[in-house]
């Protein structure tokens, strides 16, 4: 008898738990417009007197709001950057293939989301030094350079992250052309955010490197440079610097909320805190009736009213039902003598209709 008064409490208390989690709405935020693009390179440098303005090499193109999916594709990009007077060495900035991807919404990866990729292989980056007498600044060169960034609507609002993935880095300088010094190699596969590597070296030169580069523009916008190649070199015979960003990734969202998850989103529902798909509002004051106290906006709260979704401050109830007349269906049947009086008997017709005001009293009188 124990046991099974131990199991069927065990189980009561299973099925309220369940009951509770299931009861419980958990707030949710839902995407309303979405953006992206993802560039292979994008290059700025001044060598000597030329100068290379924002060229870009494999570029998605920008996402349309309401989401879709692109894709910029290139099997080598080159371009030149310019030559030193001095040494004749030229400044290039050379890959492999490129990829970039960028897609949203339902033509997109996954739904509900914004996502974009850059891969950009085999990159190598030469600049030509200041010093007369060496004939190679520096070369930056890496067998990948990858970043993807992601943005979702969470709980509370937009959710973005980013990631790099950088194979094979490495930087020589000095030395001849045909044969320069190695100076660093790095295999990192996935450098934390503003992973910065920097070298200073002789004839005024620096060399900065930044890894995996996150740049959050306000809430629901992120975009992320694989690498970023900063030389700067300056002397008698002129100045050499570079600003390259290797695969750039870029998402953005815009999410609404959805406290009671009904699919309606805050800013317009008008039960922002009650589920209620349907958006009823009996009454038009703009509060839906499964949040509205008063439906029919008549001064009566709803329960005690007896016309909940019909408009009657008087509350009159001829048959005494408790169903106000101007929402009665049916009246009767007559209870109280006092009710077939002054053509009263009239108005009644259930369970049948009367003669007259005898035959409604007979009716209060016997049932008949």
């Amino acid at each position: 008898m124990k046991r099974k008064f131990f199991l069927t409490t065990l189980l009561s208390i299973t099925a309220m738990l369940f009951s509770s989690m299931f009861a419980t709405t958990q707030a949710q935020t839902t995407p309303i417009s979405f953006s992206g693009d993802a560039t292979g390179v994008i290059a700025n440098a001044r060598i000597f007197e030329t100068v290379t303005s924002n060229v870009r090499g494999a570029e998605t193109g920008s996402l349309s709001a309401t989401g879709g999916s692109l894709q910029g594709d290139v099997a080598n990009f080159s371009i030149g950057l310019g030559i030193s007077p001095i040494t004749n060495v030229s400044s290039s900035l050379r890959t492999g293939i490129i990829q970039t991807r960028t897609s949203g919404g339902a033509a997109g990866e996954t739904p509900n989301s914004s996502q974009s990729r850059a891969t950009v292989n085999n990159i190598s980056v030469q600049t030509p030094r200041v010093d007369r007498f060496i004939g190679l600044l520096s070369l930056v060169t890496a067998t990948k350079a990858e970043s993807t960034t992601m943005c979702t609507c969470g709980a509370n609002g937009p959710i973005c992250s980013g990631a790099t993935t950088i194979e094979n880095l490495r930087v020589f300088t000095g030395g001849s052309q045909q044969s320069p010094q190695l100076v660093t190699a790095t295999p990192i596969v996935m450098p934390e955010p503003y992973t910065t590597i920097t070298f200073n070296m002789v004839s005024d030169t620096r060399v900065v490197l930044i890894l995996n580069e996150q740049i959050f523009n306000g809430n629901g916008d992120i975009r992320v440079n694989a690498l970023r190649i900063q030389i700067n070199s300056s002397g008698r015979s002129g100045m050499v610097t570079t600003d390259i960003i290797v695969g750039q990734s870029h998402s953005d969202i815009t999410c609404t909320l959805d406290t009671d998850n009904d699919g309606i989103e805050d800013a317009i529902d008008n039960c922002p805190s009650t589920s209620n798909p349907d958006q009823l509002d009996t009454d038009g004051d703009s509060i839906g009736d499964a949040c509205d106290s008063d439906d029919d906006n008549d001064g009566i709260l709803d329960g005690p009213d007896n016309c909940d979704l019909t408009f009657n401050p008087n509350q009159a109830d001829f048959d005494l039902d408790g169903i106000g007349d101007v929402c009665d269906s049916a009246t009767g049947p007559p209870i109280n003598k006092d009710q077939c009086k002054n053509d009263g008997w009239m108005r009644f017709d259930t369970p049948r209709t009367f003669r007259n005001q005898g035959d409604c009293i007979q009716f209060v009188n016997t049932g008949r």
